[in-house]
């Protein structure tokens, strides 16, 4: 216009056009622990329950039972070595109180019960045959007031796999998956009784190595894993002085090792005798433990090679079995350093973690620079452990859950 006005065209200001933002993309769940089945529980009331745990404590051993247990069983999500998902099978047991303040966790792992499925622990039948009735030891610390939960190891409950015997990083995961599965369960499905934001992680002779072995793993694969306290019944940390000490678990331990390292780095047929090689896979995978000392005895020259039996007993394995040294090594648990604190307690009269071979132990776990309470019952067995030491079991836990500092055995602590 000649009077200078814009027009309306010219008036409207330039708009850049904005670009669409690309959507974030949504993480995907973390499916560790991740509950993928429930059944129906089983309700144990306090007079049962003490019935049941007269089955294994010896008298003034354990404690009346206070609350009704159901148990469940129920499969969770773990990992393998690799990442791959694993399924679980874990028995838990819950206390069946009203009203109940949040309750700490207890994830326990069993001793050994055998390689092949039809050992795992949640199928044993501890009135018909027992390898260490479990039932009756996680009641005990359920009806006291704990949630426990007590999974079967990886490899169980799988056609194509072995069980992954004394293999540290896989029963680290699947006791750290099974603490974030108690969470799931009842964040599935809440109830009266909740999880305290605190978790014990313990075990008997194998499973001590499983509780061992998930208080190194956590910081790197369980981060978000509140761990109070690792607890330690007889517990065979040492792979190798297991082989020395008790010969007749070596045929379980070295051909879950050939198994999962490959037979170039652990040839069996160089570790035991030719008269134990033809039917190994079927012992070993049909023969659970009660089975074991009866069929391969407990004298190392009457399993071992003799080149063997020797560089095992003179600590000179890496010079002609390099690759089981390797993997001895590798499965030692406990000794990275940590800040959470340790029980370990050990019969005086154990034939199977010697207390020659627990001291030492605790020696390293020392040197490392843990806090570790130590104690040694004269006479105890190595099956009499559990139950001996189940009070002072209980009364760690309930120092720690007070917010007090347990005692130390460790010099200069």
């Amino acid at each position: 216009m000649t009077d200078g006005t814009p027009t309306l065209s010219e008036a409207r200001p330039t708009v850049t056009p904005v670009p669409t933002a690309t959507p974030a993309p949504t993480p995907t769940p973390d499916p560790r622990g991740t509950v993928l089945e429930r059944r129906p529980p089983d309700r144990y009331q306090p007079g049962q329950i003490n019935q049941i745990m007269a089955r294994l404590y010896p008298p003034g051993t354990s404690l009346p039972a206070r609350f009704p247990v159901d148990r469940h069983v129920i499969r969770f999500f773990s990992t393998d070595g690799s990442g791959a998902p694993l399924e679980i099978v874990a028995q838990l047991f819950v206390p069946a109180a009203d009203a109940a303040p949040a309750l700490p966790v207890l994830v326990y792992g069993a001793g050994t019960t055998g390689l092949g499925d039809a050992c795992a622990p949640s199928r044993e039948q501890p009135t018909v045959r027992t390898w260490g009735d479990y039932q009756a030891h996680m009641l005990s610390y359920a009806t006291q007031g704990t949630i426990a939960i007590l999974p079967d190891y990886a490899g169980f409950h799988d056609e194509t796999r072995l069980q992954a015997y004394f293999i540290a990083d896989l029963e680290a995961r699947v006791l750290l998956d099974a603490a974030r599965a108690v969470y799931a369960f009842f964040g599935s499905a809440p109830g009266p009784v909740t999880p305290q934001e605190v978790v014990f992680f313990a075990g008997y002779s194998q499973g001590g190595h499983a509780a061992f072995a998930a208080r190194e793993a956590a910081p790197s694969y369980a981060p978000d894993v509140p761990i109070k306290g690792v607890i330690g019944h007889g517990a065979s940390t040492d792979v190798g002085a297991l082989l020395r000490d008790s010969p007749y678990f070596a045929p379980y331990v070295l051909y879950s090792y050939a198994d999962y390292y490959g037979p170039q780095a652990v040839d069996v047929s160089r570790l035991l005798l030719p008269r134990w090689l033809p039917t190994l896979r079927a012992d070993v995978t049909t023969r659970c433990i009660d089975a074991m000392p009866g069929y391969y005895g407990n004298d190392a020259r009457q399993l071992y090679q003799p080149a063997f039996r020797e560089a095992l007993y003179n600590d000179r394995l890496g010079e002609s079995f390099p690759g089981l040294q390797e993997a001895l090594a590798r499965n030692n648990a406990g000794l990275v350093p940590s800040a959470v604190p340790a029980l370990v307690l050990q019969g005086g009269a154990d034939p199977i973690v010697t207390a020659q071979t627990q001291g030492a132990f605790v020696a390293r776990l020392c040197a490392a620079g843990g806090r570790v309470t130590y104690r040694t019952y004269a006479n105890v067995h190595h099956f009499q452990t559990r139950q001996v030491g189940f009070k002072d079991t209980l009364a760690w836990m309930q120092t720690l859950l007070a917010g007090n500092a347990p005692p130390t055995s460790c010099a200069g602590a």
